[in-house]
């Protein structure tokens, strides 16, 4: 991996066990040394890296995935579901006319 790369999509490192937050099966979760003697945490057997696009405003919610199906560093990177899967789907764009009780605020 690149500097390039790494600065752009971070490793999930952690220094002791994981642990499943919610919607995480903890069977999935495990872990692989890296070649920089950090641990990488992974899930069904997955590297799991984060991409550093998804911090500034308005990323901060589940689901705000701007990396989603990126392929800017010659591979393609992707979200996991719940039991580990790539997910590949985009989901559906956002209703342009208001629905009942948006309160238009």
């Amino acid at each position: 991996m690149t500097a390039t790369v790494a600065t752009a999509w971070p490793p999930a490192t952690v220094t002791g066990k994981p642990v499943a937050g919610k919607g995480v099966q903890a069977s999935l979760l495990g872990t692989t040394k890296r070649a920089d003697g950090r641990t990488e945490i992974t899930y069904n057997g997955h590297p799991l890296y984060r991409y550093a696009g998804d911090t500034h405003a308005g990323d901060t919610h589940a689901g705000d995935t701007n990396g989603q199906g990126s392929n800017g560093f010659g591979a393609a990177w992707y979200v996991l579901d719940p039991a580990g899967n790539k997910v590949t789907k985009s989901p559906p764009p956002p209703s342009s006319s208001p629905s009942p009780g948006d309160g238009g605020y």
